[in-house]
């Protein structure tokens, strides 16, 4: 009869499905204990685009000279006195000492500098366990009376590891920690909140077994993977929690809830996770390994979560489905004043938004790039204050090298010696930072002192010292290191980043089109896709912030994510304007999903907020721009959209905004 509640047939554990589970749970535990054999890379070489010129002069320079493997081993007196005798001789023996070490390549004599006397030790390997000991011998064998200081790339190297180790046993936690006390507040039921993380948990799982069996190594990319496949997750697992409460709310079983819950989101989840998927594509295409690498197991790990959310939450729903409970205001007039000023405003929301989209436009222009990465450490960090306290006593603590082939012109003194001078006297260089150098095959090293600024200072450098050799007729100079690689490689990423979120944004485009089988709301789709991140990126540019690796990568990653509120949108209009007018579409679908999504992108924002805590500066602004973009997205998608289908059609009755069961 017309409302008694059917009861609801109890879901039956087959043979089949209890192995599969079994199954499952076996190799879940298996990839989760896999993760427990990473290991961190600490000469971050994924970090480094491979196969290009930079990337061959720096293997170049490794080969015949030891490249990025010195480390400067400082000693300080009192009030920057001159060292006396038995200190001195105390620093000579530990030369002689290090010279007999089989890690050490070679010892260089000890210059004074600004009151600092300083060591260069040449390591055999860049390992940072080398580079460690040999910094633990010299901090041993320092005299009482002086100042130990160390610095140098594989000490930066071994610097990182020791945080990326860190952000990865601390950030995840905490970010599951916030996530469930919020879920438990909104849903005021464990079983609903459980059920929300447990697919980004096992996907988690999942993704970072197949990333160590793989043999990756964690980096400060790779670092990021678990936070974002955690709160992504979470809110692909919102919006079929939010099915099921609805159907609930409307008088159905757990069982009945959770097929209705299934047939209503089936299309829009597909849609959302193959956007998704797009967004971390797009990273495929870049040149860094770290950042492919993200972006190939993100989005796996995003196809693992949005497909256990459709196996295992009906189940887990049925047998644990709390109360019925309203999930969202069937009532229209619950949302009043939101759609009040949509309606009222509509006309001035649009020319606002296309207002700041120009001048974002315009500022987006001016945006300049920069990467450091010593700056993945935070300020406060003990080693980066070390290193800049260094870097300003002693001009700098980088090198590059004119690298010299041996059939070179430049092999002539004569012609050397000029431009050599010429071009250390140019910022950002600060001077010779050694003696010239020959290899056995005839190569010359001139180590170059780098004052301490980022790539965009460098790179202009780097260019100009090279186009000046080549214009002199010095062919075989390069510029060589791996300051160079990575000032270049910045750029590399920022080139390949915009034409990636172009494409992404016309493939997304295309999707939305798709799904929605419309060309129209394909293109009115776009629009809380880019104008976040236009918006984000102009905002850098006015606040005079660079774009860094961090940043480079959120549009991508973003584009993707942010489109999914808007499917779930554009979904329900089109079913509505089947049957009513566009200002009734829009008006039922704003309150069918704005509490979904309202949910949806506070879990979001407040997972990457949680990053917040990270101690690397890289999951820090990551995570900021990250939420900053989310909320951005949660505005366009709530109100500029609406505002946009709407700005053809008078005000929506009482009678238009009805929601249809």
């Amino acid at each position: 009869m017309h409302g008694m509640r059917m009861p609801s047939p109890r879901p039956r554990l087959t043979i089949a499905r209890g192995i599969a589970l079994g199954l499952f749970v076996v190799g879940t535990i298996l990839a989760a204990l896999a993760q427990t054999g990473l290991t961190v890379d600490p000469s971050n070489a994924t970090m480094l685009a491979p196969g290009t010129d930079d990337a061959r002069a720096t293997a170049a320079l490794h080969a015949g000279f030891g490249g990025a493997r010195t480390t400067l081993q400082c000693f300080q007196g009192p009030a920057d006195q001159e060292l006396l005798p038995a200190e001195r001789q105390a620093l000579d023996d530990l030369a002689i000492r290090l010279r007999a070490d089989p890690q050490v390549a070679g010892v260089r004599a000890p210059t004074t500098a600004d009151g600092v006397t300083v060591l260069a030790v040449d390591l055999r390997t860049d390992d940072a366990a080398s580079a460690e000991s040999v910094t633990a011998v010299c901090r041993n064998a320092c005299p009482a009376t002086l100042r130990h200081l160390a610095t140098g790339m594989p000490l930066i190297g071994a610097a990182i590891a020791r945080a990326v180790q860190a952000e990865r046993t601390t950030i995840v936690p905490r970010i599951a920690v916030v996530l469930f006390f919020l879920l438990l507040c909104c849903y005021r039921s464990l079983g609903r909140t459980l059920a929300v993380l447990l697919p980004a948990a096992l996907a988690i799982a999942w993704t970072g077994g197949l990333f160590a069996w793989s043999g990756h190594r964690l980096d400060p990319i790779a670092v990021l993977l678990e936070p974002v496949l955690l709160t992504v997750g979470v809110a692909a697992s919102v919006h079929y929690v939010e099915a099921f409460a609805t159907a609930r709310q409307l008088g159905h079983g757990p069982f009945a809830a959770t097929r209705r819950a299934s047939r209503a989101l089936a299309t829009p989840a597909l849609w959302a996770t193959l956007t998704t998927m797009l967004g971390f594509w797009s990273l495929a295409g870049n040149a860094i390994p770290a950042v492919v690498d993200f972006g190939i197991y993100a989005a796996l790990g995003v196809a693992v979560a949005n497909a256990l959310t459709f196996a295992l939450l009906p189940s887990w729903l049925r047998f644990w489905p709390g109360t019925a409970r309203a999930a969202i205001p069937a009532d229209p007039a619950a949302h009043p004043w939101l759609l009040r000023l949509i309606v009222r405003h509509r006309l001035a929301i649009v020319l606002l938004t296309l207002l700041t989209s120009l001048l974002a436009a315009v500022a987006w222009l001016r945006l300049r790039v920069d990467n450091d990465p010593l700056h993945v450490l935070p300020p406060e960090h003990p080693f980066r204050r070390q290193h800049d306290e260094l870097a300003a006593r002693l001009g700098g603590a980088e090198v590059c090298t004119l690298l010299v082939a041996p059939d070179s012109p430049a092999q002539d003194p004569g012609r050397m010696l000029p431009f050599t001078a010429a071009v250390v006297g140019t910022p950002p260089a600060a001077g010779l930072a050694g003696p010239p150098r020959r290899s056995r095959d005839g190569s010359v090293a001139v180590p170059v002192l780098l004052a301490p600024s980022g790539s965009q200072a460098r790179l202009p450098w780097f260019n100009e010292v090279q186009n000046r050799a080549n214009a002199l007729g010095l062919t075989g100079v390069t510029v060589a290191g791996a300051s160079v690689q990575m000032a270049r490689d910045s750029w590399r990423l920022v080139q390949t980043q915009v034409a990636g979120m172009l494409g992404t944004l016309l493939a997304l485009g295309l999707c939305i089109g798709l799904g929605a089988r419309s060309w129209r709301l394909g293109v009115l789709g776009l629009l809380p896709a880019g104008l976040p991140c236009l918006l984000l990126y102009g905002g850098l540019s006015a606040l005079g912030q660079p774009m860094t690796v961090a940043s480079a990568m959120i549009g991508s990653v973003m584009l993707g994510l942010i489109v999914d509120s808007t499917i779930h949108l554009l979904h329900h209009y089109r079913n509505e304007r089947r049957t009513g007018s566009r200002a009734a579409a829009t008006t039922v679908a704003l309150i069918r999903v704005l509490r979904p999504i309202a949910l949806s992108s506070t879990v979001l924002a407040l997972g990457f907020l949680t990053g917040l805590g990270g101690s690397m500066t890289t999951t820090v602004d990551f995570s900021v721009l990250a939420a900053v973009t989310i909320g951005l997205a949660f505005v366009a998608t709530a109100i500029v959209l609406p505002a946009v289908l709407l700005l053809r059609d008078p005000a929506p009755s009482p009678a238009m905004a009805e929601v249809r069961r």
